[in-house]
């Protein structure tokens, strides 16, 4: 029961403090958790998300890995694991982890958020632009999703629908840095400074 205990303290710090982006701080708790309860896959994948976003990729992907020999059917360890591949650039090798992922939770809408990112960087941009679409076909009231469907369709050179789409994202989340940033851009290279100073300006405070 201690030890039951233990687990749910770390777990759920670590959760909180990766929610808020805290991830250095969430390491240490997340850490704990996988020792604590090695078959509790969400805690490998809630850890890997700490380790990248602290900039420990190499650890990150071995979290990721470690758990899928216990789960090699863990459709969000697959696509951490992806994540973290295309991160290094390793894109082939992401496409393959991205893709099983996809097999395993056709309804994870940040998975095909994922694939686009993956798909634009490989030129792919049709492809892209149906993953970001059907990521927000899933989760209209997700901003990484709204965010995606901007940065394909800006890749395709249509930069008022992706201004569009970046002002879907903020009405979800008036605060996203990624919304932010890429409104700003589009403003910017659209001749708008006085409509990119604000919205720059909001990123520097909420990111600085």
């Amino acid at each position: 029961v201690l030890e039951r205990r233990s687990f749910n303290v770390d777990y759920f710090l670590g959760r909180s403090l990766l929610e808020l982006r805290r991830f250095s701080e969430a390491v240490p708790p997340l850490a704990r958790a996988v020792e604590l309860s090695p078959s509790a896959m969400p805690a490998y994948a809630y850890l890997s998300r700490a380790q990248a976003g602290a900039g420990r990729a190499q650890e990150a992907l071995s979290t990721a890995e470690r758990g899928l020999r216990m789960a090699p059917g863990n459709a969000e360890l697959h696509q951490m694991k992806g994540r973290i591949l295309l991160g290094a650039g390793n894109l082939a090798a992401a496409r393959t982890s991205l893709e099983r992922a996809r097999g395993l939770d056709p309804q994870n809408a940040l998975v095909r958020v994922d694939l686009a990112a993956l798909y634009r960087s490989q030129g792919q941009l049709e492809a892209a632009l149906h993953q970001a679409e059907e990521a927000v076909r899933l989760a209209p009231d997700a901003v990484e999703a709204q965010v995606a469907r901007g940065l394909a369709l800006g890749a395709q050179g249509r930069e008022d629908a992706a201004a569009d789409a970046f002002r879907a994202a903020l009405r979800i989340g008036p605060d996203d840095p990624d919304a932010l940033f890429f409104l700003g851009s589009v403003e910017l290279r659209s001749g708008r400074p006085e409509a990119a100073k604000p919205l720059l300006e909001r990123l520097l405070g909420k990111a600085p």
